[in-house]
């Protein structure tokens, strides 16, 4: 059994991990909703997002609502939580 998380970039400081699993982006965007909503702002999340369609879903859902798309190294995305 592999890691997922083996690949994720060493230089991204997070303070919370984000794995959307193997479905599709639809869902996986309302559970990172629930994931991010307890998050302080600044927090810095690391999203595993293996979908293909995750290359554009994501930097979309980080526009709509706010959140700070930092990087994108596919599967991976790092992301700051917005100022609440």
């Amino acid at each position: 059994m592999t890691d997922r998380w083996s690949g994720l970039p060493s230089d991204w400081e997070v303070s919370s991990r984000f794995d959307g699993g193997d479905g599709g982006c639809g869902e996986m965007l309302l559970d990172m909703r629930i994931h991010f909503r307890p998050l302080c702002s600044g927090a810095r999340v690391a999203v595993l997002a293996p979908g293909e369609g995750a290359p554009v879903e994501i930097p979309a859902w980080c526009r709509v609502t706010g959140h700070r798309l930092l990087e994108a190294n596919p599967p991976f995305y790092w992301i700051e939580v917005r100022e609440k």
